[in-house]
């Protein structure tokens, strides 16, 4: 279901313009507009308490690059966490509403998130046939598209490959948000069969690479020509700041790009300010680092072991990440591969080995070197419900490895409409719903507040974070080891599956904790505790569970109230070492925030 969204006059019946910083909203009730011209505007809302239903509408009504930036009210939260929203276009607006404690965002009209959001397209009308060496960059001339004012390119300056000045082909990206960047060589003409163009994103300001590098290598030797594979990165750049796709590797290259028909693009676009990255947006980048992940055959898993950025719960041990269902996913995967003498399959797949994508094929370009241009995926997919996808190598003529040197990867975004501010509506539309496990809505009328979707009936949770998790198998259980518990359904400031079945409990903030195993029949029994990864220590009571005259036996709970001064990490483990168990169906896990 698309997001429903209220706001305007319906939220407002008074008038404040504000252009001196720091300004105090005067009320609830208040339609707010906010004239930037001469300074960047700091705006305080009001207190969130006893104000349930009511509502401020904030405008932005400069065309200037100064921002302006809202503030919750002492501690209180929007959406969940203290950061401040911004606007930074003209037109921008939102509209926020009382829970009567704390604050939501239910009505989003930036240029950033919500209903829309900046991006920007361009590509390179003339063939590039100077300024083609190392620590060059694609000058893209040629605007395609754009929205909002967060992403601007440079078509008119004169080139130069100095780091921290302007020039043609760089990209400057706003402030305090995250942004995706997509760049493709899409032709490359070489003077030699042995011609190879290396690309990546980088941070023209510093001068540090930010992207995968992606390569375009030449397979004849009478055309000397090939098409192949694009570079992305995710940044999030805490001042304004100049990126390009900047040439990293050149060997026999005479030309990049041919006139009009086959030349290098850019695709950049915003997913979200910092207030909204983890209630508006999905996202995951990770990376292979370090060390290659070698002897690969057909069904290998493909392991991306670090995390460059992203909220979405990825395993860097087993290479699943967690989709949420309901939701639209952009999946894509660029790979390096080496010492393959012929080809690989490779597809994006379920936790069960079902492929799910159409396959990508990784092709040797020398049978001296045996080594190959980058295989890519670009797969649109929504599950049904909760799923854990991986990148996983079909049919392969031989063993290869999977390189860390050029950065292979993969890069998972939340698009479409579930990509928006939290739904919110009446009782009636809620009730009238037919959501996911997990769903989360915002009630504005008649017991206002946040509630979510258990599979069988709603709760309500206000602003309070909640975790439910379950089926999981675990099979003799040595004393002092975790019980994996799947990720679950999660809302707020629960982080899943730290690292096979721990989670983090974010600081400041008061957890109560229960979970139940059950036995199979004939088992002998299991105790199990809850264990403070952070402290080192067990807490709360233990758990019990006894088989029961040769039948399945339900254990009793283990329980625990845990106060959370910093971020903290805990799980469920075995706590007797004598049991020969398999815990089955009827496992739960349970974590509520109660403060």
């Amino acid at each position: 279901m698309s997001p429903i969204y209220i706001g305007g006059s319906a939220g407002a019946t008074s008038m404040q313009t504000i252009n001196t910083s720091p300004t105090n909203i005067t009320g609830w009730g208040y339609s707010v507009k906010c004239d930037a011209t001469n300074l960047y505007l700091v705006v305080n809302l009001p207190s969130a308490i006893g104000q349930t239903g009511s509502k401020i509408d904030v405008t932005k009504v400069d065309s200037t690059s100064n921002y302006v930036k809202i503030i919750p009210y002492d501690t209180q939260t929007i959406n969940g966490n203290t950061n401040p929203i911004y606007l930074y276009s003209n037109s921008d607006a939102v509209t926020i509403i009382s829970d009567g404690v704390n604050c939501f965002v239910i009505g989003d009209n930036r240029g950033s998130v919500g209903q829309s959001k900046s991006f920007l397209g361009a590509s390179m009308q003339t063939s590039q046939t100077s300024n083609i060496t190392i620590n060059d960059h694609i000058k893209f001339d040629t605007l395609s598209g754009s929205y909002g004012g967060d992403i601007t390119f440079d078509s008119l300056t004169a080139y130069t490959n100095t780091n921290n000045v302007a020039s043609i082909g760089r990209f400057t990206l706003k402030a305090s948000k995250t942004y995706r960047l997509v760049g493709k060589v899409e032709y490359t003409t070489f003077s030699a069969s042995t011609g190879v163009l290396e690309y990546a994103w980088y941070n023209a300001d510093t001068g540090t690479k930010v992207g995968n590098i992606s390569n375009l290598a030449s397979l004849s030797s009478t055309g000397n020509d090939i098409r192949s594979g694009y570079s992305e990165a995710i940044v999030s750049p805490i001042v304004n700041t100049r990126y390009e796709l900047r040439i990293t590797g050149a060997t026999n290259v005479t030309a990049i790009g041919f006139t009009n028909t086959t030349t290098p693009t850019a695709y950049i676009e915003c997913l979200s300010t910092p207030a909204n990255i983890v209630n508006t947006v999905d996202y995951l980048e990770v990376r292979r680092s370090g060390s290659n992940q070698t002897g690969l055959s057909s069904n290998s898993d493909f392991i991306y072991n670090t995390v460059m950025s992203g909220n979405i719960p990825y395993n860097t041990s087993t290479g699943l990440a967690t989709l949420t269902g309901g939701k639209t996913y952009r999946i894509t995967t660029i790979n390096h591969i080496s010492d393959i003498n012929t080809y690989a399959q490779i597809g994006v797949y379920d936790s069960s080995n079902t492929l799910l994508s159409p396959i990508s094929e990784l092709l040797a370009v020398s049978g001296t070197s045996n080594n190959s241009s980058n295989g890519t995926i670009d797969f649109i997919y929504t599950p049904a419900t909760n799923v854990q996808i991986k990148i996983r190598a079909g049919i392969t003529a031989s063993t290869f490895n999977l390189r860390s040197d050029l950065f292979s990867g993969m890069t998972i975004q939340q698009i479409g409409s579930t990509a928006q501010t939290l739904n919110s509506g009446t009782q009636e539309q809620r009730l009238a719903m037919s959501p996911t496990d997990g769903y989360e809505f915002y009630q504005i009328d008649a017991s206002s507040g946040k509630y979510i979707y258990n599979g069988g009936g709603w709760d309500k949770i206000s602003n309070k974070a909640y975790l439910k998790a379950s089926n999981v198998v675990s099979v003799n259980p040595a004393a002092n080891t975790i019980l994996n518990f799947s990720a679950g359904v999660i809302s707020n400031s629960i982080k899943a599956n730290v690292g096979g079945g721990r989670y983090t409990l974010y600081g400041g903030a008061v957890y109560e904790l229960m979970g139940v195993q059950v036995l199979s029949e004939n088992d002998s029994g299991i105790s199990y505790q809850f264990y403070n990864y952070t402290t080192a220590s067990y807490i709360g009571e233990k758990g019990n569970a006894a088989d029961v005259i040769g039948s399945a036996g339900t254990g009793t709970p283990a329980f625990a109230i845990l106060k959370c001064d910093v971020d903290t990490d805990i799980g469920l483990r075995c706590t007797n070492d004598s049991a020969t168990v398999t815990a089955t169906e009827g496992n739960w896990l349970r974590i509520v925030q109660l403060s």
